[in-house]
């Protein structure tokens, strides 16, 4: 059975690596999107399985899109993957108070998100 992947990133660079990284896996869906304020609406909209999120995104940030997709039952315990090019202004109790179920300072490490994205999707 195909599962979604939903990725909210606004560097092009590193949504082409994690769309690469995700199409390495069988029967996976991708869905994308690079601005905050529309990938909340998607994520909504489509309920993925697995939800990567960047954090400094354009429009409402990756915490506020984690903090209101909690707020709703379906989301609840849905694997919220936090992402950032910025890991010293995001400390990983921010992360987890917002309700991430993982994080990655970029650069990340391939085969530790690999796994992760696995783990998660039961793949």
């Amino acid at each position: 059975m195909k599962k979604t992947i939903f990725i909210a990133e606004d560097n092009e660079v590193y949504l082409k690596l994690v769309k690469a990284v995700v199409n390495t896996m069988p029967d996976l869906e991708v869905i994308m999107e690079t601005e905050g304020g529309r990938a909340l609406e998607l994520i909504k909209k489509n309920n993925p399985d697995l939800i990567i999120l960047d954090i400094q995104l354009p429009g409402i940030n990756g915490i506020e899109i984690c903090k209101e997709l909690r707020k709703l039952t379906e989301f609840k315990n849905k694997p919220i993957i936090a992402m950032t090019g910025y890991p010293e202004d995001f400390d990983e109790s921010i992360v987890s108070e917002a309700g991430f179920s993982k994080f990655f300072s970029k650069p990340i490490e391939l085969n530790d998100f690999i796994k992760s994205i696995q783990d998660f999707l039961s793949i």
